[in-house]
């Protein structure tokens, strides 16, 4: 009987052999691991070279993106889902209504505010006739006094 390999092994397997054979799988698998293990030092080894090798200002901007792609992960989970499917008929109208309404209280808005320019116009007008009418009367009434003296 051919001995199975490491992988194949489970506990009824290894239960099945006879006591030689058992003895072999577990010393391959204890091979198996300890290659794995050194595989993973090695590989573990020269991530810690090339971290070194990795100047500071490039830390600095990947902690940055981290902590950005972090605030946008979490913020996207708050706001609500969008849709998988596009937006139905009835979603686009309320939508198109939504921005008419929007545009007509806008407009109203501008002409409110034209027709208050206007009519603050006219009363800066009237206002400084006034005045000039009021300096006219007071120059007349300086000349009035002035005669009299």
């Amino acid at each position: 009987m051919t001995t199975p390999s490491p992988q194949e092994i489970s506990t009824v397997t290894l239960n099945s052999l006879s006591k030689e054979e058992r003895k072999k799988a577990i010393l391959a698998l204890q091979t198996k691991k300890n290659e794995i293990k050194l595989v993973i030092d090695e590989h573990q080894k020269k991530l810690a070279e090339f971290r070194q090798s990795i100047p500071d200002g490039c830390c600095e901007m990947f902690e940055n993106e981290k902590k950005i792609r972090l605030k946008h992960s979490s913020t996207a989970e708050l706001l609500p889902h969008l849709q998988k499917v596009g937006s139905s008929s009835v979603d686009k109208e309320k939508m198109i209504n939504n921005i008419r309404q929007r545009v007509e209280v806008q407009v109203a808005d501008q002409e409110t505010f034209k027709s208050i320019e206007e009519r603050n116009e006219l009363l800066r007008r009237e206002n400084e006739n006034l005045k000039k009418e009021v300096n006219t009367v007071a120059a007349e009434l300086l000349q009035e006094f002035e005669s009299y003296e």
